[in-house]
């Protein structure tokens, strides 16, 4: 009787989280710790509470406060990783997966999150066996597939990307995140228009979301083709880093006066369908409210 009224309480607690009362979650989490002290459950969920609001501070004291009655606790192990995520601390993420991968080998989030930082790196066939890791263990997360796909994109491999972006639209189409991940890759395949679709989804599901709207705005700036045009150079993502900087390391000496022109272009014109956006979108208020 008691397990269930615990399990009960802690069901509770993910609803209010479900629905972005934070507030009231944090009241419920920390009775929650009253009644149960030796749950490191509890302490977990109060950490994964302050993550979602931003707090990290906080959300890392609960996280060693899990710690300190169970080191192997799924739940702080997450919310760490996903607060030095959110922090972009990638040489700290790096080691903590490293450690979570000790323990959970055979988990999938660790393999995409992973993935995620490799991307960041620049380092897109070491993020694919990640990818593929990942997606061997959950083969049906929209996410993940989501963000496969855009990986695919980068990789030149449009045929297979788009395939990809079906599988996960079939598996769900209520997912935010899945339709930004599916946006980028439409954008990297230059189908602008799919993207502004995608991006639409994923600000009817989560209208609250800063990031979906950053997106949504930047989206509406590739629609322009002048804009296209410019962005041209940003697309050669399938070069190794070092082969793409001694490129433009010629270029400079060879074509300098282009170069400087080019990059002047890129400003005015970035700056000028980023105007024309925000005047369609918000109108001539530049203030924030």
């Amino acid at each position: 009787m008691e397990a269930e009224m615990q399990l009960t309480h802690f069901n509770r607690i993910l609803q209010l989280i479900g629905w972005n009362r934070y507030n009231e979650a944090i009241k419920e989490a920390e009775q929650y710790i009253q009644a149960y002290p030796n749950d490191a459950d509890g302490f977990s969920i109060l950490a994964k509470i302050y993550s979602e609001k931003d707090d990290y501070n906080k959300a890392l004291y609960w996280v060693n406060e899990a710690f300190k009655i169970d080191y192997e606790n799924y739940l702080a192990w997450q919310v760490k990783i996903n607060v030095f995520y959110e922090k972009e601390e990638w040489n700290k993420l790096k080691e903590l997966l490293e450690d979570a991968l000790t323990l959970y080998s055979q988990d999938s989030y660790l393999y995409f999150i992973q993935g995620n930082v490799l991307i960041r790196e620049l380092k897109y066939h070491e993020a694919k066996e990640n990818f593929d890791k990942a997606l061997e263990l959950d083969p049906d997360h929209a996410v993940y597939l989501a963000n496969y796909s855009y990986l695919l994109t980068i990789l030149g491999n449009y045929d297979e990307s788009k395939k990809v972006e079906k599988q996960a639209l079939s598996l769900d189409v209520e997912n935010s995140i899945a339709f930004m991940y599916l946006s980028w890759a439409a954008s990297k395949r230059n189908e602008y228009e799919k993207a502004k679709q995608y991006l639409e989804n994923a600000i009817r599901i989560n209208p609250d979301n800063p990031q979906i709207r950053k997106e949504y705005l930047e989206v509406l700036q590739k629609q322009y083709k002048i804009y296209q045009i410019i962005l041209f150079p940003s697309r050669i993502t399938n070069i190794n880093r070092w082969a793409l900087f001694f490129i433009w390391l010629l270029l400079w000496v060879l074509f300098k006066p282009f170069i400087i022109l080019f990059i002047v272009l890129y400003a005015l014109i970035h700056l000028t369908t980023k105007l024309i956006v925000h005047v369609k979108v918000f109108g001539w208020n530049f203030y924030k409210k």
